[in-house]
């Protein structure tokens, strides 16, 4: 993003091109992003299996990996989404960023499956190793308005390239909890909500939670400009 802000397109390339690969060889069934790779060439071994960070134990003789490592997240997969949706926007009419487009897709078709419950917007994500089983796997059941504010500008720029009008829905249920989560009292954004995914979590006061709703709504929330 920081490169495409710049007009640096190959430099802002090569790392699309890295994350297109991480999502299309991870090594579990479901592709997705990860929130943390190994550095350097992530190209993994003779399956072309993409490299996560991790520590070998001597002792024990064994891998050993952190589970929000491995792990992924709701924002940090809209943040992923959002860059490549970005450079379909500025270079689409010169060049095929056809791919480019079909893994943001896919990307947030993962929040869509992975990250929802019966309330409007979307959970934080999951850690662990799902493709070992469930039992691996541990769901992070609080909600982030800065992820959902991510989500929300997702899928809404799917919607406006493809009228699925699933992202349409999932758009819609981003921006309501969105609101949800607005004091008017206090004329600002909270922060999102405890584990419960419902009660609001009202004891921090976040800048970002702030200013990022201040760019992806404008005109759509007009309440929020008592709160700059």
């Amino acid at each position: 993003l920081a490169f495409l802000s710049e007009g640096k397109e190959e430099d802002a390339k090569d790392i699309l091109d890295a994350f297109v690969y991480a999502v299309s060889y991870d090594r579990g069934k479901i592709p997705r992003i990860r929130n943390v790779y190994a550095a350097g060439d992530v190209s993994g071994g003779n399956d072309g299996r993409v490299r996560l960070p991790g520590v070998y134990d001597a002792a024990t003789g064994q891998w050993q990996e952190d589970a929000n490592y491995v792990g992924s997240s709701a924002g940090n997969t809209a943040w992923v989404a959002l860059a490549l949706l970005w450079y379909d926007a500025l270079y689409g009419d010169r060049e095929d960023t056809a791919t480019y487009v079909a893994t943001a897709g896919v990307l947030m078709d993962w929040v869509e499956k992975y990250c929802t419950d019966d309330t409007p917007g979307f959970t934080a994500g999951l850690e662990g190793w799902p493709e070992n089983g469930v039992s691996d796997t541990y769901p992070l059941t609080y909600k982030s308005l800065e992820h959902n504010v991510d989500c929300y500008v997702a899928f809404d720029r799917l919607y406006a390239l493809t009228g699925k009008e699933e992202y349409l829905q999932s758009a819609q249920s981003a921006l309501s909890f969105i609101t949800d989560m607005y004091d008017r009292k206090k004329g600002m954004f909270l922060t999102g909500t405890l584990s419960d995914g419902i009660t609001a979590d009202t004891d921090r006061m976040v800048l970002d939670a702030q200013a990022w709703t201040a760019l992806a709504l404008e005109d759509e929330f007009p309440a929020y400009r008592r709160k700059l």
